[in-house]
């Protein structure tokens, strides 16, 4: 039994294999904020497929990162959990490419599910927004931001009217949500298109490795965001002035 703590603030535990990977089943990926979970079988330490769920008590990771590498091989409790009974659906490594955003589009992230909500925006008639279902401490992940995987050459080449819902991954990845994907009866396994610009920002974008859609980008409040209030990034529009 380990439990191995990744760069994003999640944590891998249960039993290893002779190589020292977390594989087969009953194993937990524990979230950053330490109690939202996934349960279920994993392949040299990356998600295959499982239910979300809850810790009974809070994952703490260490403070001091000399204590990380006591974890790999030691002996460790496994954490009480309660499956979460609003999403009864398995779900599986669903990793987004070109032509498919999501195998499973309909199944929301237990994550998301507790923090935010759709609604319509408070700073445009004719669109949606993101809003804090409960108040959100600065600092604190609450949404995710998935697409389809386009190329910079792409997205660039065309019409600026199609990248309404784009964002820059990396260098050479662009996370696309097409408009056909844009209504919540459609795509919800991902929330994070919805949040609109503002200046100043309560909200910022970050990356994130989710065990179910692979590297992707995340919301996270730069300040407390009260429970109803709208969240809002920074879309780096150059010359805008706050």
């Amino acid at each position: 039994m380990a439990q191995v703590f990744d760069d994003f603030g999640g944590c891998v535990v249960g039993a290893v294999d002779g190589e020292g990977e977390h594989s087969g089943d009953d194993i937990l990926y524990v979230f950053p904020d330490g109690l939202t979970a996934l349960v279920g079988s994993f392949k040299d330490g990356v998600f295959v497929r499982g239910r979300y769920a809850r810790l009974q008590a809070p994952l703490v990771r260490p403070a001091r990162e000399s204590d990380l590498e006591g974890l790999l091989s030691a002996d460790v409790d496994f954490p009480a959990f309660a499956l979460a009974q609003e999403i009864p659906d398995f779900v599986h490594r669903d990793v987004s490419t070109r032509e498919m955003l999501s195998a499973q589009p309909l199944i929301p992230d237990l994550l998301e599910l507790e923090r935010v909500t759709v609604s319509q925006s408070r700073l445009k008639e004719d669109m949606e927004g993101l809003f804090a279902k409960r108040l959100l401490r600065a600092g604190e992940l609450c949404s995710w931001y998935n697409g389809l995987r386009c190329s910079h050459e792409e997205v660039n080449e065309r019409d600026w009217c199609l990248n309404g819902m784009t964002i820059t991954l990396d260098n050479e990845t662009v996370l696309d949500v097409p408009a056909e994907f844009a209504s919540t009866d459609v795509f919800r396994a991902c929330l994070g298109h919805k949040a609109n610009h503002r200046k100043p920002n309560n909200a910022k974008y970050d990356v994130f490795d989710h065990p179910r859609f692979g590297l992707i980008k995340a919301i996270r409040a730069v300040r407390d965001i009260a429970a109803g209030e709208e969240i809002c990034c920074d879309y780096g529009y150059e010359g805008e002035q706050e």
